[in-house]
């Protein structure tokens, strides 16, 4: 096997190895992503039901009425807000591993780039025959 063909694989290996680690980040980007997405929509889900349910069994004193829809009303922000508050962590979750990702892919192209430069350095020594491997 000549010295060229030593390199390719070496590049190669490396190359394999960081797309490897590349792809573990991205997949837990992906479950970030998923959950950043769906979040909001599940709080307001939530916040519309509450407020349909509010305006359930409405009988007594205006005021009385009034209390209890405001409480109940109140309940659904509650819901959208929790929504919102785990979406953004998940968000920005999402864009720092995402960001993580490409900093490591371009740092593993870089470390198998030196490494084949200091390969390619390294003079090629004939050994015997016997010491070979196949």
């Amino acid at each position: 096997m000549d010295t060229a063909t030593r390199l390719e694989l070496a590049g190669l290996a490396c190359t394999r190895a960081g797309r490897t680690a590349a792809s573990d980040f991205r997949r837990g980007a992906t479950v970030l992503a998923t959950i950043a997405a769906t979040a909001p929509f599940v709080g307001f889900l939530g916040g519309v039901m509450v407020i349909v349910w509010s305006f359930r069994g409405v009988d007594g004193e205006r005021f009385s009425i009034m209390y209890g829809m405001i409480d109940r009303l109140s309940g659904s922000l509650t819901l959208c807000a929790l929504g919102l508050a785990g979406a953004l962590p998940a968000y920005l979750g999402h864009r720092l591993v995402s960001v993580w990702a490409r900093v490591l892919d371009c740092e593993m192209r870089a470390a198998t780039l030196e490494l084949l430069n200091l390969l390619s350095r390294i003079p090629d020594i004939e050994r015997p025959r016997s010491a070979r491997l196949l």
